[in-house]
C-alpha cells in the first residue's frame, strides 16, 4: 500500500493560482538523508519567485515542484549513513531551492544541512528561523564584520531579515537604526532599535545626525537611493545589500565596500543561529499563522504586499507545539 502525504505543489509556473493541493507519495530516503514530519514552514520572497519561473533551470516542475525553503519537524526515519541524528530529533533547516520543499507533511534532506532546534523555541517559531536568521548573520557579521560600539543603519528594518538583524545587531553592542514604514513600523517597534525611521514620514539623511559604520539594505531600491544610503556611511564603511549593489559609475571618493549578500546554507552556520536564540540574544517576531492549505492565499498577500515580519504556516498541527528540548 502507498504510503501518501499532503503537499501543495505547482505543476506549471505562474500566479498563486497554479498551487494544487494533492495526496502524494512520502519521499523515500537515501543513507545520508533523513525523513522529517514537518511542524512547520514560512514564506519567503524567493518563494514568490520560484512560483513565477524566475530562477530558470534551477526548477523544475516536471511532473511537480514543491516550493519552501525552511522547515522545522521531527526525525522519523533515518539512513543507514547518518550518525548524527536519531528517531524523534526535533530539528530545523533550510533548504535548497533546487531540492523538494517544505510545503508538504514529510521531507527527505541530507543530514548536513540539519541543526538540532533551539531548546527554547516551539516547533512553529523555529519554523521561521532559517533563512531569515541566516541571512541576517551573514548580512552583520561575515560581510558588514559588525562590531560593539560600531552604528548600523538596518533598512528593512520591519521585514523578517530585518527583525532578526535588529535584534543580533543591539546583542553586538552596535547602535542600531531600523528604517521601515508605516506599515512595519509596529514590527520594528517590538524588536526595539535604538533608533526608528519611519521613511514614508521622515527624510532619513536630514533625521540621521551622524554617519554609519555599516547599511545592511534588506529593502529594493533604485539606484539613485542607494547611492542615498551610501552616503550615509562613514569613510571605509560598508553597504551590504540583499537585494543588489549599484553599479559602479559613481565616484567612490570615501572608499565604502559594496558587498551583495547572498545566503548560504548549511546545519554548521545554523549552529550558530541556535545559540543566539538559546542564549536569549534573538527571537522569532512572528505576526500570523496560516496552515498548508492557506499557501495560495499567503503568496496573494505577500503579492500585494502585505505581509509583514515572519508569518508561520503550520503543517502538523500535532507538532507545532512541541519545544526544540
Amino acid at each position: 500500500m502507498m504510503n501518501l502525504m499532503k503537499a501543495q505543489v505547482i505543476r506549471s509556473f505562474g500566479d498563486p493560482d497554479v498551487f494544487s493541493y494533492e495526496e502524494i507519495e512520502i519521499p523515500v530516503i537515501k543513507p545520508d538523508e533523513v525523513l522529517v514530519k514537518v511542524a512547520a514552514t514560512t514564506f519567503n520572497p524567493a518563494d514568490n519567485g520560484a512560483r513565477k519561473g524566475l530562477f530558470g533551470e534551477l526548477i523544475s516542475v516536471n511532473p511537480y515542484k514543491i516550493l519552501g525553503l525552511d522547515l522545522s519537524g521531527v526525525i522519523e526515519e533515518v539512513g543507514a549513513e547518518v550518525t548524527d541524528y536519531k528517531f524523534g530529533n526535533k530539528v530545523f533547516a533550510n533548504l535548497n531551492i533546487r531540492d523538494p520543499g517544505s510545503y508538504a507533511e514529510f521531507i527527505a534532506l541530507k543530514a548536513k544541512d540539519l541543526c538540532l532546534a533551539p531548546a527554547n523555541l516551539t516547533l512553529k517559531e523555529a519554523g521561521v528561523l532559517p533563512l531569515a536568521s541566516l541571512t541576517a548573520f551573514q548580512g552583520l557579521y561575515e560581510l558588514g564584520d559588525l562590531k560593539e560600539g560600531q552604528r548600523v543603519l538596518i533598512n528593512g528594518a520591519g521585514g523578517g531579515v530585518g527583525s532578526f538583524a535588529v535584534q543580533m545587531a543591539k546583542h553586538t553592542g552596535a547602535y542600531v537604526i531600523g528604517v521601515g514604514s508605516d506599515k512595519s513600523i509596529d514590527v520594528i517597534k517590538r524588536v526595539n532599535p535604538d533608533q526608528m525611521i519611519n521613511y514614508q514620514g521622515e527624510n532619513i539623511t536630514e533625521t540621521l545626525k551622524e554617519k554609519v559604520d555599516l547599511v545592511l539594505n534588506l529593502a529594493r531600491l533604485s539606484n539613485e537611493n542607494m547611492l542615498k544610503m551610501i552616503s550615509l556611511i562613514k569613510p571605509n564603511g560598508k553597504f551590504v545589500s540583499s537585494t543588489g549593489i549599484p553599479d559602479q559609475t559613481f565616484e567612490n571618493k570615501d572608499n565604502i565596500s559594496l558587498l551583495a549578500l547572498n545566503t548560504k546554507r548549511g546545519g554548521e552556520r545554523l549552529k550558530k543561529i541556535k545559540e543566539l536564540v538559546e542564549n536569549g540574544a534573538i527571537s522569532p517576531i512572528i505576526t500570523k499563522t496560516y496552515s498548508l492549505k492557506d499557501i495560495p492565499e499567503v503568496h496573494k498577500m505577500a503579492e500585494e504586499g502585505l505581509l509583514h515580519g515572519k508569518i508561520s504556516i503550520i503543517v502538523n498541527e500535532s507538532i507545532a507545539s512541541l519545544t526544540g528540548k
